[in-house]
């Protein structure tokens, strides 16, 4: 996927301690609207560009301490399941 385990890869290095949780309840730490939500541009940024999404992102809170949903993060979920399986998504969830 192209992520840096390096925080000064992130204009906010606490987008390291975000979790699956955190993604699952959107508690990922940053305040998006649909205004706001990357996942709404004409070219949205997940999967294609999520890490230079991560890049330029700070985030409002901890991760796990505020809730705001995001459709990005149900993205990277799916980025991190098929990172993790060897699979699609697709062929993940059958």
């Amino acid at each position: 996927m192209g992520w840096s385990p390096n925080p000064q890869a992130y204009a906010d290095p606490r987008v390291l301690k975000i979790t699956l949780r955190h993604l699952l309840h959107n508690h990922a730490g940053w305040t998006i609207d649909r205004a706001n939500d990357p996942m709404f541009l004409p070219s949205p940024v997940c999967p294609g560009d999520a890490m230079g999404w991560f890049r330029t992102k700070t985030l409002d809170a901890e991760p796990g301490q505020l809730f705001s949903y995001a459709n990005i993060n149900f993205c990277l979920v799916q980025m991190a399941l098929e990172k993790a399986s060897g699979q699609s998504y697709a062929d993940f969830v059958q």
